[in-house]
């Protein structure tokens, strides 16, 4: 029977600054304790058929004086979610009691939320069932004015009836994106870490597929991107007008399997964005709706525009007075270019005394016609969606979706934009190119492939152009993961180490990333992989894997804080057959 390993416990020196958790630039040896700590996240979600339009939920909690400034920020977010749906709710202080709110939530798919925040830590008594802490900050009573402020913590938000794939919107709160209060200290990396991950957490048992806090700016960027895109909640959070690439991302503690990205304003300080959740989910998940359609008809002429004849007969004249006789006249629903405001004098004539300079879409025919005998048409152009744009089954595919019919053209050239790789083109609502991968009949060379997507729609709108590149590769991408962060350690030991019998190995508690993170290196350097254990229990999964290991011994990073005695007694334990 082989002996058990030697068990030491490390022990490292404070530092004084907070480690800059994924930003660019890390060592490689950074990136392999990343690889350890990350939590295998779910494929997607599911995506979710609304029985109904969508439904969204603006509240606006009691914030004293701040409060109308509040309301009028939620008034244009109400503007912008009628734009896409016409289920959306409003629960405005004083009116906004919890009865209310409960009510109104039940269902919704976005949930917006302008008040006060109350999150932990903070300085405040510790309270550990969270009663008053991270949740929304409402009217006791109603009616009873902007002053009338009651918190309601974790216990009640749990109970919420969200949507499937709800997504929470948390707007100027304290606390909520790691923020401190005014006048209070800026918060460390790892305090603010905290806030993001215990705020978030009750409305994630709610049901919501993510949580989004923004101290400083509004919700309708995020509305109109989860009605009119089909981007993951990652990728609307990352393409918000005031992302600043500081990010930090982590496992969430509380909400295990969901991820948490801080993107302070500084690179360690000023923390006012974050996201907490299942972040692959995307946005037509969440809404259920389709891409904002762009063939719509107008309400009122847009020039330079689309129209179309109202009636037969419509008569075209050669003067913008409408003075000469006709040049000829067209049949109904003829369809044609509004090319200027031709109004005498010019300017924003009402309907019926307003004059256009018009032509045909295929330009053999220009005049000035008179509004009555004009309809209003679509003039917005399409756009366009790129879904996929790398490896397929055999070669490469780009494709995506159009927001109307529209005639479309897809050339992908080489990297240095010589010569056409391949050209795709056609009329519909979506797009796509597939390409075996080959030049003269032999394998393509590594490089950046750019691409052009045109698309123009039957009205003549100016046609819409998107670029981007499809990456031609040999590097083989290959992802380890498990069921949690503790699997996930198990799988790379396993690749990394596939014979077993390790000089070393090195143990840190799963739930925080700091030994991990300065322990790696030096696992690495011994030879040996890094394991995760829980602070008073090892999982089974690694106690399998410590016994296929057989260490010679084991380095267990940090104090009995986070890896208890315990813990260190039985280590050696599960090392034998």
């Amino acid at each position: 029977m082989a002996s058990p390993p030697q068990v030491s416990r490390g022990r490292a020196k404070p530092v004084g600054e907070p480690h800059r958790w994924g930003r660019r630039g890390f060592a490689s040896a950074v990136g392999l304790v990343i690889a350890l700590v990350l939590t295998a996240l779910p494929t997607g979600a599911t995506p979710t058929v609304q029985a109904a339009e969508p439904k969204v939920v603006i509240i606006v909690g009691a914030t004293e004086a701040t409060t109308a400034k509040y309301r009028q920020y939620a008034d244009a977010e109400y503007a912008e979610a009628l734009k896409y749906t016409t289920n959306v709710v409003k629960v405005y202080s004083p009116n906004a009691t919890w009865s209310a709110v409960k009510a109104a939530v039940k269902g919704a798919s976005i949930v917006v939320y302008h008040g006060h925040g109350n999150g932990w830590p903070s300085p405040y008594p510790y309270d550990p069932t969270f009663k008053t802490r991270n949740g929304f900050g409402l009217n006791a009573q109603a009616g009873q004015g902007d002053y009338n402020l009651k918190y309601y913590g974790e216990p009640y938000i749990e109970t919420l009836e969200l949507a499937p794939n709800a997504v929470v919107l948390l707007h100027n709160l304290c606390y909520a994106s790691g923020n401190s209060e005014a006048g209070y200290p800026e918060p460390t990396l790892d305090v603010a870490r905290q806030r993001v991950d215990n705020y978030a957490s009750a409305f994630i048992r709610a049901g919501a597929a993510a949580v989004i806090a923004d101290g400083h700016m509004g919700a309708s960027y995020y509305i109109r991107a989860l009605f009119t895109t089909r981007q993951s909640i990652e990728a609307i959070w990352r393409s918000a007008p005031n992302f600043h690439g500081n990010v930090y991302a982590f496992d969430s503690v509380r909400s295990p399997g969901r991820t948490n990205l801080l993107d302070p304003e500084q690179p360690t300080s000023r923390f006012y964005r974050a996201v907490t959740g299942r972040l692959g989910v995307t946005a037509d998940q969440v809404t259920g709706a389709p891409f904002a359609a762009t063939d719509v008809d107008p309400t009122t002429f847009v020039v330079p525009g689309a129209a179309s004849t109202l009636s037969d007969g419509a008569p075209v004249h050669p003067d913008p007075a409408l003075a000469e006789p006709p040049v000829t006249s067209l049949p109904a629903n003829t369809p044609l270019r509004l090319l200027a405001d031709a109004t005498e004098p010019a300017g924003e004539a009402t309907a019926g005394s307003s004059v256009f300079e018009i032509q045909t879409l295929d330009g053999s025919l220009s005049g000035y016609m008179a509004a009555d005998d004009l309809v209003p048409r679509d003039s917005t152009p399409p756009a366009i969606w790129v879904n996929e744009a790398g490896p397929a089954t055999s070669g490469y595919r780009i494709a995506g979706l159009l927001s109307e019919t529209a005639t479309w053209r897809l050339t992908l050239r080489t990297p240095d934009a010589s010569r056409v790789v391949k050209e795709a083109n056609g009329t519909g609502a979506s797009f796509a190119l597939t390409w075996d991968g080959t030049l003269d009949g032999a394998k393509a060379p590594q490089g950046l492939y750019s691409y052009r997507i045109e698309a123009t729609d039957p009205w003549a709108n100016p046609t819409t152009v998107k670029t981007g590149t499809l990456v031609v590769s040999d590097l083989v991408v290959t992802r380890l993961g498990g069921a949690d962060r503790y699997a996930t350690a198990v799988e790379v030991s396993k690749a990394t180490f596939p014979s077993g019998n390790v000089p070393v190995v090195y143990i840190a508690t799963g739930l925080n990333f700091p030994d991990a993170l300065a322990g790696a290196p030096a696992a690495a350097l011994a030879g040996g992989p890094l394991l995760l254990v829980a602070p008073d229990a090892i999982p089974s999964v690694v106690a399998t894997e410590l016994g296929r290991l057989k260490p010679e011994r084991i380095v267990i990073l940090g104090s009995t804080g986070v890896v208890s005695s315990g813990v260190a007694a039985a280590l050696p334990a599960a090392t034998l057959p």
